[in-house]
């Protein structure tokens, strides 16, 4: 079952490990891992270049912030629905 709770309270991280474990037991709708992968890769996209050469913390503080604002747009509520759909 999904829980959008706790996916609200994840860092861009863990929401890519929870995503993962999902996928490993094989138990989570199609609409859940649209979300998620299209999720993942729009954030993966964003990288911080200073000079031509990537910078990994800041990258990282980016897709984390872009991560945030994801869940305050409404991918959250979006979780929401899918969980009351599939219970």
């Amino acid at each position: 079952m999904i829980n959008s709770s706790r996916i609200s309270s994840m860092s861009f991280k863990e929401f890519c490990d929870y995503c993962g474990e999902r996928t490993c037991d094989g138990q989570w709708p199609l609409e859940f891992a649209l979300v998620c992968i299209t999720t993942i890769d729009e954030i993966n996209k964003i990288k911080y270049k200073k000079f031509g050469f990537v910078m990994r913390k800041k990258t990282d503080e980016l897709r984390e912030k872009t991560w945030q604002i994801r869940l305050e747009e409404g991918l959250g509520a979006y979780f929401d629905f899918v969980s009351l759909y599939y219970e």
